[in-house]
């Protein structure tokens, strides 16, 4: 198992230095966070069509959302799957926020 996910973890290794600077708002969230986000360092999945999945380094998670670093500057979709590679299923997740790398996920998503 620890071998499929060798080149991810090459790959990923230089995401975790990724800075913060002006945020580019995709969808204004106007409710404060229920859920007090935890500091992670954790491997995920963004899975933005059926075809195109980015490995990601998830910063901070809640069970309404998360911060999520990706390898470059990749445009997603409104809409994305996520899976946090250490679990069971996918979750449904709304871009809240990108800037360059990091990307702001929210997981309620009216009609889920």
């Amino acid at each position: 198992m620890m071998k499929k996910y060798a080149k991810v973890d090459e790959r990923v290794r230089s995401i975790a230095a990724v800075k913060t600077g002006p945020v580019a708002f995709v969808r204004q969230q106007n409710t404060p966070r229920t859920a007090e986000r935890q500091q992670t360092f954790r491997y995920g999945v963004v899975h933005a069509t059926q075809n195109a999945e980015y490995p990601c380094i998830i910063k901070d998670l809640s069970a309404d959302g998360a911060r999520i670093a990706l390898e470059g500057d990749i445009g997603l979709p409104p809409i994305v799957d996520f899976k946090v590679q250490t679990t069971p299923g996918m979750k449904r997740a709304a871009i809240v926020w990108q800037n360059e790398r990091e990307v702001g996920l929210s997981f309620d998503i009216a009609g889920d």
